[in-house]
């Protein structure tokens, strides 16, 4: 369409569909018994898929990329592409992000004794989960019905919940927890205020399925990761992660469906982890900036 339009076409990706699509071929392939043509019964797609991509004049290549049989012409490796309102001070309503996250604290963990007698005040750690609007029930994530507890070694926890089905995993969370919605009432002043990425923003670990978006707005926010794998594995996953280094922790399915998150969460929470994500926010994060440079050169005869 580009092309015939006489229109530069630019790809600003991780990844491309022809990749991922022969990837679930190939595993599906493997895995599905009586099928082991499924490949070749796709190749035809994917090769026109791969012939599409190819026709991009430029490439702009996200961080965490997917490896691609597609034969690009120029590939411009860039930063990440976060919100911008995530790279600031201040949230959407215009309150400072520090005075929100005081307010989400006193949310969730309830005013601090004031009394020069009340001992040193317990190290607060929120924790967002968030997998991308599908429910955790039984069988799917979380088994709802159990209850689940975690300790991480003088740290008190505090969860948020950003799905579909909040309410049942908030009653199911022996450690203060509040739905998405209270949270962004009252760290924003209103329900419908604010949004998920500026809770991101917020909280000290985010406990999710790993999709760029996700994981990108854990960058801006210098939020450690806690990820939990799709099955069939999403082959973007394994790219991604990769990307954080030790910012990323995995908890495995099992776990996360018997409610046994407290080792990975401490590993989020641990030195090495905060460092290594800090380390990924700084040195990356103007995703933006280098796309715009880049589109400016390629439409300067436009």
């Amino acid at each position: 369409g580009c092309s015939a339009a006489g229109v530069p076409g630019v790809l600003v990706s991780n990844f491309d569909w022809s990749a991922i699509y022969r990837a679930f071929a190939e595993q599906l392939a493997r895995d599905t018994r009586g099928d082991p043509d499924l490949l070749e019964d796709v190749r035809p797609s994917l090769a026109v898929a791969e012939e599409m991509y190819a026709a991009a004049r430029l490439v702009c290549r996200l961080p965490g990329a997917t490896p691609s049989p597609v034969s690009y012409g120029r590939v411009a490796d860039v930063g990440w592409l976060c919100p911008a309102l995530l790279r600031g001070d201040t949230a959407s309503v215009g309150v400072p992000f520090a005075a929100c996250r005081r307010r989400l604290e006193r949310h969730i963990f309830g005013d601090a004794a004031e009394s020069p007698d009340a001992g040193p005040m317990p190290v607060r750690k929120i924790v967002l989960v968030t997998f991308g609007g599908q429910p955790q029930q039984a069988g799917a994530g979380l088994a709802v019905r159990r209850i689940h507890r975690h300790h991480v070694a003088g740290v008190s926890l505090g969860f948020v919940f950003a799905t579909p089905d909040a309410e049942d995993q908030t009653k199911c969370c022996s450690h203060p927890a509040r739905t998405s919605k209270e949270a962004r009432a009252a760290a924003f002043g209103g329900k419908s205020l604010g949004s998920v990425a500026e809770l991101t923003t917020l909280c000290d670990v985010v406990l999710c399925k790993p999709g760029y978006g996700t994981l990108c707005e854990a960058v801006a926010s210098s939020a450690t990761v806690v990820y939990v794998r799709r099955e069939p594995e999403f082959v973007e996953e394994r790219y991604l992660v990769a990307a954080l280094g030790r910012g990323a922790v995995q908890l495995s399915r099992g776990d996360f469906e018997q409610g046994a998150w407290s080792g990975a969460i401490g590993s989020a929470l641990a030195q090495e982890a905060i460092v290594a994500m800090k380390r990924v926010h700084e040195s990356s994060l103007k995703g933006a900036e280098e796309i715009c440079t880049l589109l400016k050169d390629i439409f300067k005869d436009f």
